[in-house]
C-alpha cells in the first residue's frame, strides 16, 4: 500500500514538473503582442496609448406631457330623487305579510339616463314571492337622479334595499 502511494506521488511530481516548465519564462524570448486595434489606431507595443476622452454629452429631450394627460373620468352614482317621495305602506299592503312581519328585499336596479328604472332584479330577500313583487313595483315607481360620467347622464346600476311590513 505504501508503494502505491509513493508511485502516485512520483507520477504527480513528474506531471507537475512538465506543466511548470511550460509556464516558465524563457530568457531572450520576445513578448507576444496581439494587435487588437483597427488599422487607423496602430501603435508600437512599447508605446503607451493615451486614454480616449469622451467629452461630448448626449441630451435627450423628454416629451412635454401635461399632468392630466389621461385623467380619470368624473363619476357620480345614481341617487334616489329626494323630491319624489313614495309611500312604502301601499307596497307593504301588496306584500300580504302576516301581522308584525317585516320583509327585506335587496334589488339590483338599472337606472336610465333620464332617471327612470329600466329593470329591477332581486339579489336577496326573505324568499316571499309577494314581498319580492311588491318591492320590485316600489322600485319601478321611484325616480332617480341619473348617474353621471364627466357631467353627462349615463345608464348605471344601483342597489336598493326595500323594507316592507308594519314598520315600512
Amino acid at each position: 500500500m505504501c508503494a502505491i502511494a509513493i508511485a502516485h506521488a512520483g507520477l504527480a511530481a513528474l506531471l507537475m514538473r512538465d506543466k511548470l516548465e511550460l509556464h516558465q519564462e524563457r530568457p531572450g524570448a520576445e513578448p507576444m503582442v496581439a494587435d487588437i486595434f483597427s488599422p487607423e489606431v496602430r501603435a508600437a507595443p512599447s508605446q503607451v496609448l493615451a486614454p480616449i476622452a469622451f467629452e461630448q454629452a448626449v441630451e435627450l429631450a423628454l416629451p412635454a406631457l401635461s399632468i392630466d394627460a389621461n385623467p380619470e373620468p368624473q363619476r357620480d352614482a345614481p341617487k334616489i330623487d329626494p323630491d319624489a317621495r313614495i309611500d312604502v305602506a301601499t307596497y307593504s299592503a301588496r306584500a300580504h305579510l302576516p301581522a308584525g312581519a317585516v320583509a327585506t328585499v335587496i334589488l339590483l336596479l338599472e337606472i336610465a339616463p333620464d332617471g327612470s328604472v329600466m329593470s329591477a332584479t332581486v339579489v336577496r330577500s326573505n324568499e316571499d314571492a309577494a314581498a319580492n313583487e311588491a318591492a320590485i313595483e316600489y322600485a319601478r315607481a321611484t325616480r332617480w337622479t341619473p348617474g353621471m360620467i364627466d357631467g353627462e347622464p349615463r345608464a348605471m346600476q344601483a342597489s336598493l334595499t326595500v323594507i316592507l311590513g308594519e314598520n315600512g
